[in-house]
């Protein structure tokens, strides 16, 4: 069983790492060289390490990194970055996800972190101006500044889809006999026990809100992106609350 300090040991090299992440295509040793603005020797120094320890393989003159190093990159590191990338966050807020779904963050790419309550309920506002076919949002419980904006979606035609916590279901009977119109629109609800986070995604962007490691909601740190890859990562959990919890008539 290799020895995982001795990985650590090699990608705790900042040129090393860089290295691996423009091998993806083939390049010569100078091509390396000056894209990394390094000189030969030190470039030529790197690559053997990195040769030996089956990461890049060479191919005539020129090197490429491995299936172990890209198996590397794909998942374990990626998802390591966007950890590190947003580390102010996580050292204080928990991700209560089955790991398919944590280590796929490696893969969602640049996303923006709206702070602030106001800020983030302003763009969810804009997002639902925007929105034309379909809206999924998952919920702990009913907030009086989204109940109007909804009806308007529904009013439009959308396609609206909410999970709920069950502990909000009462609320949203109350919202439903205020709004009689709601039963005839095309809104459909379902409850589970748990809603482990907050997710809000459309045909065009997605936004996602984690609980603290104490387990309450932070509505004032939004990650948000109008990425492809994160709308399917934010629609995949949607998706994953949506599977197992039951289903109310409205």
């Amino acid at each position: 069983m290799g020895d995982l300090s001795e990985l650590f040991k090699i990608l705790s090299n900042t040129k090393r790492l860089k290295m691996l992440f423009i091998l993806k295509e083939s390049k010569k040793l100078s091509e390396i060289a000056s894209e990394l603005k390094m000189p030969s020797p030190e470039v030529a120094r790197n690559l053997k390490i990195l040769h030996n320890a089956d990461l890049v393989i060479k191919e005539e003159d020129k090197y490429k990194i491995s299936n172990l190093a890209n198996l590397i990159i794909e998942n374990s590191l990626s998802f390591l970055e966007f950890i590190w990338r947003y580390k102010d966050i996580f050292t204080d807020h928990t991700l209560p996800l089955p790991k398919e779904f944590i280590y796929r963050l490696g893969e969602v790419g640049e996303v923006q972190i709206i702070r602030g309550t106001i800020d983030g309920f302003n763009l969810s506002m804009r997002r639902f101006e925007k929105t034309r076919y379909y809206h999924f949002a998952s919920a702990k419980k009913v907030l009086e500044g989204f109940v109007m904006p909804f009806i308007e979606l529904l009013k439009r035609g959308v396609n609206l889809r909410l999970v709920i916590s069950i502990k909000a279901l009462d609320e949203l009977q109350r919202v439903i006999e205020e709004h009689p119109e709601i039963k005839n629109s095309k809104l459909k609800v379902r409850v589970r026990d748990n809603i482990p986070v907050i997710v809000l995604v459309d045909e065009n962007s997605a936004e996602i809100n984690i609980p603290f490691v104490n387990g309450k909601m932070d509505y004032g740190i939004t990650f948000y992106s109008e990425n492809e890859k994160y709308r399917k990562f934010a629609k995949d959990l949607f998706y994953y609350m949506w599977s197992d919890a039951k289903e109310i008539k409205i």
